[in-house]
């Protein structure tokens, strides 16, 4: 099976340099364009995740009404931080498309705001890949039934194949 269009999804966790690494390498060999994308998940309304994993959080509705300009502020403090944190994001994923770029690979980037899973399914639909490349950090089943696994969506809902990048585990101790 022959691709020409793969979407690598990446986000920041330390799985993300070996999953593009993998992408790149196949489209090397496959002749193949790639997309590098991200998702900047909302975890609950009013917070992101940003680059470093942990939680900005924005005190949606802080002030209980008591000041009619405090919500107006909030607002414009969300929006600010929501734009830097694209910002850096861009800058993170054109990092990706130069390097590529430089192997000669004809690259796109581009990032969303929203749940990854979906996200991932719906650009890899909405471009025509044909191969979505994504990493699995390899949760326990307990996790994944808890939390949700984003490679287990984009498996059971990818309109194309799916290469999964797993973690690799470490070498047993004899």
């Amino acid at each position: 099976m022959s691709f020409k269009k793969m979407l690598v999804a990446i986000d920041r966790l330390n799985l993300s340099e070996t999953v593009f690494e993998e992408a790149l390498e196949l489209a090397q060999t496959q002749g193949a364009s790639l997309m590098v994308f991200h998702c900047i998940n909302w975890q609950n309304e009013g917070q992101i995740t940003p680059l470093t994993g942990s939680s900005i959080g924005f005190d949606v509705g802080s002030g209980m009404g008591l000041d009619p300009t405090g919500g107006v502020m909030e607002q414009t403090l969300q929006q600010e931080r929501l734009q830097q944190e694209l910002q850096q994001v861009q800058g993170w994923i054109d990092t990706y498309g130069q390097k590529a770029a430089k192997l000669g690979i004809a690259t796109e980037s581009y990032y969303k705001v929203g749940d990854a899973g979906e996200s991932i399914c719906e650009v890899a639909r909405n471009w025509g890949a044909d191969l979505i490349v994504i990493g699995r950090q390899g949760h326990t089943a307990l996790t994944e039934m808890l939390m949700g696994s984003v490679s287990n969506h984009v498996l059971h809902h990818a309109p194309c194949s799916v290469l999964v990048v797993q973690r690799p585990k470490p070498a047993a101790q004899v």
